[in-house]
This record gives C-alpha cells, structure tokens and sequence, in this order.
C-alpha cells in the first residue's frame, strides 16, 4: 500500500462526503509523521470525485495543523528508574520499558492554598494516557497529596492510587507543581507532573 507523512503530534479522526459513500480519513499524528488511512489516500490520488479533490486536500491539512498545535513540547526521551517532568500535553518515551506516556492535564487540584487556611489539605489529580509498544493506548488517572514544594509523599496515603501497573511497570507519579497560592486557581497550561517507570 501506500503512505502520506505530514508534520504532526496527536490523533484526529474526520469524515468526507463523497456522494456514493463516506470515505474516512484517521491521522495519527506521533512524533514528526501523520499517517493517512488508504482509504482516503486513494480517494484523493485516484480521484474517484475528482471535483471534490482540491476542497478535501485542503480541509486535509487543516486537520494536520490543528493536531500538530495541541502538542507543542517536545517528546521526552528518557528511561526506566530515571525521574522525567511532562508540561500538560506533553509525552515521554520510556525507553526498555517501550512505553510512551502523556501528561493530559490536571482533573482537581484539591490542596490547599498557600495562602488560605484549611482543615485538610486534599489530593491533585492528573490525566495520563499510556502506550505500551504498538498496543492500543489507554487512559488512566493518578493522584497524589504533596507537600508545599509540589513532591508527593515519601510514604504511600491510604486511599490515593499513585501508581499504576503497566506490562512489567509501575509507572509512579513524583509530584505536581505550581503547589496552589490563593484560590484565583492556577492555569491549565502551567502545571507540570514528574514521573518514574520502575520494574514492578
């Protein structure tokens, strides 16, 4: 068969109108390639709709720019037993251990503010989605009770998953930060959680 490769970093599924029938077109967008399903490729390059051909190379790379701009940071190359920080969006690869694991972002930040006085201080919870080799990814949450610093406990909090299995894995969370000053919230795009993949 054949390919397309395109600049792109996240996953987009999209579907165009051909009058006979739907062609669908699924960018996986990993690293610097986008892959284009053959289908569609031969949709366009045999131009089945040869009036539609422009229209849908254009809405074509529409898509791969939009995918390209959710994931601006790089992806992180590191291995098992070594500490490694993700920005929200952002990916490492776990080399030995062939895992490939994305920050998504943060669900609740539940700690206390610096700048408030509270009862208890609760867990921040975060967004993964892991890939172990070719196989499908999954998502996954984590959670974690930090100190002011944003370095999660030493010893584990009943109640609270820190960790999750994955193949012969345990992939941890270390910490979240910006640690919450003042109830104004903090920003999406500013949070950063460490992590570490040990054998299990």
């Amino acid at each position: 068969g054949r390919s397309v490769s395109q600049p792109g970093t996240s996953k987009a599924n999209y579907w165009y109108p051909t009058g006979r029938k739907h062609i669908m077109g699924a960018g996986l967008c990993q690293g610097n390639r986008i892959e284009i399903r053959q289908e569609f490729y031969d949709a366009i390059i045999l131009q089945e709709h040869p009036m539609k051909t422009i229209p849908l190379l254009a809405c074509l790379g529409l898509v791969c720019t939009l995918a390209a701009c959710q994931s601006a940071n790089p992806l992180i190359d590191t291995n098992v037993n070594r500490e490694f920080s993700l920005a929200s969006g952002q990916s490492a690869s776990v080399r030995r251990a062939d895992l490939t694991i994305t920050f998504n972002y943060v669900l609740s930040d539940d700690r206390c503010p610096l700048e408030v006085e509270c009862a208890a201080s609760g867990p921040v919870t975060v967004s993964l989605t892991v890939q172990q080799g070719d196989a499908v990814p999954f998502g996954l949450t984590l959670e974690t009770v930090t100190d002011q610093e944003g370095r999660s406990s030493a010893s584990p909090t009943e109640g609270i998953r820190d960790a999750t299995e994955a193949g012969d894995y345990l992939i941890r969370i270390l910490g979240v930060v910006p640690y919450p000053r003042n109830l104004s919230g903090i920003k999406a795009s500013d949070y950063q959680a460490t992590f570490i993949v040990t054998p299990r």
